[in-house]
């Protein structure tokens, strides 16, 4: 009897290490024993381990996972652009995407409609969307937006800042609101109209000013990021994944590049001037800190391009909320006027032109930002001893290589 037993015992003891010996290389084997016979009961009984404590970035740290969340939530928005620039409508067999694909679902081609499975032959093998979901069964931690809070540049900030924080925690990011802004840019589906359980908040400090708490959020907590979040530092990590995010449309970008080859001569160097009057050249606004930029900082700012171009021809292509106000304080032969009404058609001729002179806004930064060009900006903004004075860091809110004037 005691030989039998102690054979018995050698015998469970070599399955036990056969097993972790075949497992060594996930994070099973890295756990305690407890934790290792724990999951193996969990297996037994048929149970799922996916609540958010579990959650895929933590696994992702502990070698389980091969990616974030957020990686798969990028990769499956870079697979979506790739289909949609490359592939012609009439010969999509079928137009459902991978968001059908749950991140978790552990059997995700199931999520495939049967005939674009067999048609295409999908397996979970053979598709990496597919397969990257099914490896991490428990990527449920994700990060929203707690907008709309303000208008379009605003919005852009609260995305921007959305996309850096998930990729440095590695959350999914989401947005509680469909902006009307998602129309203009060809983006990722972060649109969820639900909101995650357990969530917390993290709110602003203050405006214009980089909250260094956010790189250390706890990935295994489902979070929301409130306030503006008026700094490039929130996603300098993610630089190129926000400006495939705000890429326009080619409907906007096509009409501003129209306007401006038939102004342009070959080799011109157009710059846009963008001007925020309107709203804030009331007196709430200029109390506040909102002064608007005068003709003094516009004329010298474009002599400052005059100069650096002076070999060139050179265009300045005023946009503005206030056209009359600008047409009366700029002039001169290589001064041009927005003819747009719409705010896209304005924007897309920043993000279209060479080098870009801002004033005051989001919105210019914006376009300042995504032109990729020479930034000048107005230095005496905000007004010091104002409410926007006294939050905003100006070393967080333009980027290092702009140009103060």
């Amino acid at each position: 009897m005691n030989n039998r037993i102690f054979y018995m015992f050698m015998v469970f003891c070599a399955a036990f290490i056969v097993t972790y010996i075949c497992l060594k290389d996930s994070a099973i084997a890295q756990w305690d024993v407890r934790g290792f016979m724990n999951t193996q009961r969990d297996l037994i009984f048929g149970k799922v381990r996916n609540d958010t404590s579990q959650a895929c970035n933590r696994e992702y740290q502990n070698g389980v996972c091969n990616m974030t969340c957020f990686e798969i939530f990028w990769l499956k928005y870079e697979q979506q652009r790739e289909r949609k620039f490359s592939e012609k409508p009439h010969k999509s067999v079928n137009n459902e995407s991978d968001s059908n694909v749950a991140f978790q679902n552990r059997s995700c081609d199931t999520t495939i409609p049967f005939t674009k499975r067999k048609k295409e032959n999908i397996s979970c093998e053979s598709h990496p969307v597919c397969n990257v979901a099914s490896i991490n069964s428990a990527c449920n931690t994700y990060i929203s937006s707690k907008g709309p809070q303000g208008r379009a540049g605003n919005i852009m900030f609260e995305i921007a800042a959305l996309i850096g924080v998930a990729k440095r925690r590695g959350f999914t990011p989401q947005s509680r609101y469909n902006h009307y802004i998602f129309k203009w840019f060809e983006m990722p589906r972060i649109y969820v109209n639900v909101p995650a359980v357990n969530e917390k908040n993290v709110g602003e400090v203050k405006y214009g000013t980089y909250q260094k708490e956010v790189e250390s959020l706890d990935c295994g907590q489902n979070w929301t990021l409130g306030g503006y979040r008026c700094s490039w530092k929130y996603f300098n990590n993610a630089k190129d994944e926000v400006r495939k995010v705000f890429t326009l449309k080619a409907e906007f970008t096509d009409k501003a590049n129209a306007f401006l080859q038939n102004l342009s001569s070959t080799g011109a160097v157009n710059v846009c001037v963008h001007v925020r009057r309107g709203d804030m050249a009331k007196d709430a606004n200029i109390k506040l800190g909102y002064v608007p930029s005068d003709a003094t900082y516009l004329n010298r700012s474009m002599e400052y391009f005059r100069n650096m171009f002076r070999k060139k021809t050179v265009h300045f292509v005023v946009i503005s909320n206030g056209m009359e106000w600008c047409q009366n304080n700029t002039s001169g032969p290589d001064v041009f006027y927005s003819p747009f009404k719409e705010a896209v058609l304005d924007f897309a001729l920043m993000v279209c032109c060479d080098h870009v002179i801002i004033t005051i806004g989001t919105f210019g930064w914006w376009g300042a930002w995504l032109s990729g060009g020479i930034t000048v900006y107005d230095s005496s903004w905000p007004t010091q001893y104002t409410f926007v004075g006294k939050g905003l860091n100006r070393s967080d809110y333009y980027p290092k290589h702009w140009i103060g004037l």
